[in-house]
């Protein structure tokens, strides 16, 4: 259905029978408001979408969550900013047109069919992003999506590779991240440094290559407490081990990148040169702490 655009005969009535139709959260007719035939809602709003509106919400003031909605293909009715939590969950999803660019709060899509990456999306979010149970989901292709603080969690998604995954953008700290029960087999496309990060139950690891270079902003006692991979793997395990022994032994310096760092023990530990990914990130970070032992076994 085309949207109506800036259509100031919209009335009221027409706005209250749709919301009827296609919202079950109560909104009450002194908190919608149309202005310049686009409609402005003053509260939070559940979404359970049966037609997609002849007219477009320029604002809604609150959190934000779409459920049990089938063959989503346009989402240009929605407002380009999310003043709130934006939460998509049992939806099945085949396009991202017309989707917000901005979410001022957290972004989740959970339990959602019908999309096979995030190509396309471009989204900026202020706080965590979640993706659970997206079953046919293969690759990220986050390419555009940021977010500012807090960190990711991807559990329950076939994805094979991290490439792609949304960054950390406009922070003076690092990202944690959580995965769970990925199909992936490395860890190339994590970013150099990690404030936390969780991997377990992903059957199909098979090497630490790409793992984090430093660990910053962590509130643990032990800079260790802050990796913890869980694998049955010998040589997943194997290869941690080496690891973090060399990062103990050699210890990178400041403003030492990837490259210098392998190049250093390169010729006492050469497995290094796999682990390590060769992006030149600097390890100058202020306050940062360098993964110092293996933990979660």
């Amino acid at each position: 259905m085309k949207l109506r655009r800036l259509n100031e005969n919209l009335e009221k009535s027409e706005v209250i029978s749709w919301l009827r139709e296609n919202v079950v959260t109560y909104i009450k007719e002194d908190q919608i408001d149309i202005i310049g035939g686009e409609v402005k809602i003053n509260s939070r709003v559940s979404f359970k979408i049966k037609t997609i509106p002849n007219f477009k919400f320029s604002e809604i003031n609150g959190d934000v969550r779409v459920f049990n909605s089938e063959n989503l293909t346009d989402f240009s009715w929605m407002p380009r900013e999310i003043k709130g939590d934006f939460i998509i969950t049992k939806c099945s999803i085949l396009d991202f047109k017309g989707f917000p660019t901005k979410v001022d709060g957290l972004f989740e899509v959970v339990d959602c069919k019908g999309f096979k990456s995030f190509n396309g999306l471009k989204l900026h979010v202020t706080e965590s992003i979640t993706f659970y149970n997206l079953p046919d989901l293969e690759f990220l292709d986050c390419y555009n999506v940021t977010f500012s603080k807090g960190g990711l969690l991807i559990k329950e998604c076939p994805i094979k590779i991290l490439e792609g995954l949304p960054k950390m953008v406009n922070s003076d700290k690092c990202p944690w991240i959580n995965i769970r029960k990925a199909l992936i087999k490395d860890l190339v496309g994590l970013p150099s440094c990690v404030g936390y990060l969780y991997i377990s139950n992903c059957p199909n690891l098979e090497s630490i290559e790409g793992i984090p270079f430093v660990v910053k902003n962590v509130e643990h006692d032990s800079a260790g407490d802050a990796i913890v991979i869980q694998s049955r793997n010998e040589k997943v395990t194997k290869g941690y081990e080496i690891y973090l022994e060399t990062i103990q032994k050699y210890p990178p310096e400041k403003e030492e990148t990837r490259s210098q760092y392998i190049s250093r023990v390169y010729k006492d530990v050469p497995e290094m040169a796999t682990f390590l990914t060769k992006e030149e990130i600097p390890t100058d970070f202020s306050g940062a702490r360098l993964i110092k032992r293996l933990g979660g076994f």
